[in-house]
Order: structure tokens, then C-alpha cells, then sequence
């Protein structure tokens, strides 16, 4: 098995052209072909080249390429590589990237060679059954992203288990988005009725449905801006879902008025929080909630009390909320789970104060 040597760069070159020669293809085409969980190698290579606007992606080929992979290489210019070397490991040729292409590569691989930059990590060529289980496992860690708290770590543990026949059956990741929300409207309705072990066992795998998706974009590459659009929005649909049934169930179920109350506050506290976190977005420059979060992650490295806020912060997110959903009703306490959603009215205080840690620090700056 071969791999990349380290190439080191201290000015990296803009990269304005990929060459990918197919003719290596030949040599390993019944292991490029072969499906890890629904996508050849070489299919996802032209998928995620194909995302790429700013570089011009040509392909060295001297005969036909089965249906999947001409598919998934619309758009790329064809050349024949009669009278040329045959690329046999990625190399950079000024402002040209030349990539083999009975060869594995990783998203940040990729990103890192369009840099500029090659490195051994995240490559690997494929040209046998050791090469083939070898490059399945680099397309897993690919897509499947280890979280650092223990239930999100659990949960996604779940979720790429509970998605390998979504995987392999190559089901579009809005489907299974919407599957999942119907799954969640069948949990609030059984929540209501009284149910609410059943609707919880409900939301926990209509919540790992919801994970699924996002995986299934990664590993077939479908990933789009409206797909990650739908996503957010579920997410606040399946806590609507979740809050409103749970109130109301357990208000219906005991009498009391206090689950209504708890939900008031909740409602109030979340309309709070996301205007809190708007704002201080804006303050801090950051154009995508994304990217502020990604900053907001990295200041807290290193400082145990922040990480500790930063967490109880995040202690209702989709990776964790399911567990902790199931946990209450399982007690048989419907109204400990609406309670602590109302605890949400303290989220923007306690974010103001981490954030102004992190400003204090150096982390954040304001915008000009």
C-alpha cells in the first residue's frame, strides 16, 4: 500500500486546475466500483470535485466509464492521455493538481491540496481488498463526525448504525428529513394521548433519523444550502413538537396548571436566547451561526469553568434532549422535562457572561 509524501509549501499556490487521470482507474476498477454504502470511490472523487466552481477539472480517459461515474462527472472536461505519463500519486505542477485516480482522498485532504499543500493523512490508493477496507474506513471517518460530549458521542454511534440501510439504499437525505418529522409528529401525538414512554422511544429514533440525513449527505456528497436550511428549521420544529405535546400531556394527565406555566417561560426563554445569540453575532462580526459557534468552541478550550457553562448551554441540543426526554418519562415525571425547558429564560444571561469572557480574552472581537 502506498501514500503520499509530505510536500511542503511556503507559498501556497492558488490552485486553477485538477487533473484526474482515469487510466489508473483501470488497474483497480473492481475495487473503485465496488459500493461503500451506496458510492464508489471514484463516483464521490467526481462528486466532490464537481462542487468545486473556482478550479477548472479535467479528465485524462481513453475509453468509456460506466454510467454512475460519467453521471457524477458532468461538467468535467475530457481529454485523451494518449502520449502523457500516467499520474500514479498526486503531485502539484505549479497552479495544477494531478490526481490518480485509483485513489482515496478525504474532504480535508482535498481542501488541503487545493491549498496547495499534499500530506499523507487523508490518502490513500486502492488496488486491492486490504486497499478497498482501508479506503471504506477513510470514507466513514469521513462522514462520520466524533462528538466530545459522552450522549452526542452515543448518539451519533446510534445514528451510523441505525442509517446503514438509508446508506446503501442511497435515500435522498430530504426524505429521510422528512421521514423523521413525521416520525416526531406520530411521538407528540401518542405524548398527548397519554403515551409517554412510547412517544419518547418515538422522538429518540425520529431524533437519530434526523442525524442520519446529514451523514447521508456527507458520504454520498448531496450536501446544498437549502438541505442544510431544512435542517435547522426541523430542528426548531421537533422542539415545538416536543415542548408543546409534553405540556399539554402532562397537564391533561395530572391537572395541574404548572406544566402550562413551565411552557410559558420556556417559550419566553427560547425567543430570549435566539435573540441574544443573534445580536451577539452581529456584535462580533460573524456572518453564519456556524462559524461563530466553531470560534465560541475553540476560547473555550483550556478554561474548565467556560467548557462547563458551555455545556449546560448545549444541554438541550437534538444529541443529547432525546436521552434526557426518554430518562423523565421513564420516571415517570412528564413535567421535570417542560420545567427544565423553562429554565431557558437564564440562557441569555449566561451566554452574555461567556461571551463576554471570550472578549476579555482575546477570543472575540467586536466588528467595525
Amino acid at each position: 500500500m502506498s501514500q503520499s509524501t509530505p510536500v511542503s509549501q511556503h507559498a501556497p499556490p492558488a490552485i486553477t486546475r485538477v487533473v484526474v487521470d482515469f487510466r489508473a482507474w483501470q488497474q483497480a476498477a473492481p475495487w473503485m466500483t465496488r459500493r461503500a454504502w451506496g458510492v464508489s470511490f471514484l463516483e464521490r472523487l467526481c462528486r466532490l470535485l464537481g462542487q468545486r466552481r473556482d478550479v477548472r477539472v479535467v479528465g485524462l480517459c481513453d475509453g468509456p466509464l460506466p454510467p454512475p461515474i460519467a453521471r457524477a462527472a458532468e461538467g468535467m472536461e475530457f481529454r485523451s492521455g494518449a502520449g502523457t505519463a500516467p499520474v500514479t500519486r498526486p503531485r502539484l505542477e505549479g497552479t495544477t493538481l494531478l490526481l490518480p485516480g485509483n485513489a482515496v482522498f478525504s474532504r480535508a485532504w482535498l481542501r488541503a491540496a487545493l491549498a496547495g499543500t499534499l500530506c499523507a493523512d487523508g490518502f490513500l490508493l486502492v488496488g486491492d481488498a486490504d486497499g478497498w477496507r482501508r479506503g471504506r474506513a477513510l470514507v466513514l471517518a469521513d462522514s462520520y463526525k466524533t462528538a466530545r460530549e459522552g450522549l452526542a458521542r452515543m448518539h451519533r454511534w446510534l445514528a451510523w448504525y441505525v442509517g446503514q440501510p438509508f446508506f446503501l439504499l442511497r435515500v435522498p437525505p430530504n426524505v429521510t428529513s422528512m421521514l423523521s418529522l413525521a416520525l416526531n409528529l406520530v411521538g407528540g401525538w401518542m405524548v398527548l394521548r397519554g403515551s409517554f414512554v412510547a412517544g419518547a422511544s418515538v422522538f429518540v429514533f425520529s431524533c437519530l433519523l434526523d442525524s442520519v440525513d446529514g451523514m447521508t449527505a456527507r458520504l454520498h456528497v448531496r450536501e446544498s444550502p437549502a438541505g442544510s436550511k431544512i435542517d435547522a428549521y426541523l430542528d426548531y420544529v421537533y422542539y415545538v413538537i416536543i415542548l408543546f405535546t409534553t405540556a399539554f400531556g402532562a397537564h391533561r394527565a395530572s391537572g395541574s396548571f404548572w406544566p402550562l406555566a413551565y411552557l410559558g417561560a420556556a417559550l419566553v426563554g427560547a425567543v430570549a436566547a435566539i435573540g441574544t445569540l443573534e445580536f451577539y453575532q452581529r456584535v462580533y462580526g460573524f456572518s453564519t451561526g456556524q462559524a461563530f459557534n466553531r470560534r465560541v468552541n475553540e476560547g473555550i478550550q483550556g478554561d474548565p469553568q467556560l467548557r462547563t457553562l458551555a455545556g449546560l448551554l448545549h444541554l438541550f441540543k437534538r444529541h443529547t434532549l432525546p436521552y434526557l426526554y426518554l430518562a423523565a418519562m421513564l420516571a415517570g415525571r412528564p413535567d421535570l422535562i417542560v420545567a427544565a425547558f423553562g429554565l431557558g429564560v437564564l440562557v441569555p444571561p449566561a451566554a452574555t457572561y461567556l461571551f463576554y469572557r471570550l472578549a476579555q480574552r482575546g477570543v472575540l472581537r467586536r466588528a467595525r
